[in-house]
């Protein structure tokens, strides 16, 4: 009883965890297209955050989605 008690424990944290990643990069990726149309529009930015920095300059195919995900809080 004990071994099934843990595993729903593990079953509903792995699925929390699932939803808030996906939660949070979903906010963090909508800002930046927020962020990019208003640039494309020609207003500036007085304060440009670290991601979009990196995916405006540095943008590759293969750059990390951590590093866009954990790199928010740094502003330029």
């Amino acid at each position: 009883m004990r071994s099934n008690n843990n595993f729903v424990v593990l079953l509903f944290f792995s699925i929390l965890g699932i939803v808030a990643t996906t939660v949070f990069s979903s906010v963090i990726i909508s800002q930046n297209n927020r962020l990019l149309r208003e640039r494309k529009r020609g207003q500036f930015l007085v304060k440009q955050s670290w991601s979009l920095y990196l995916l405006n300059n540095h943008y590759d195919k293969r750059l990390s989605i951590w590093k866009v995900l954990f790199s928010f809080h740094i502003n330029i």
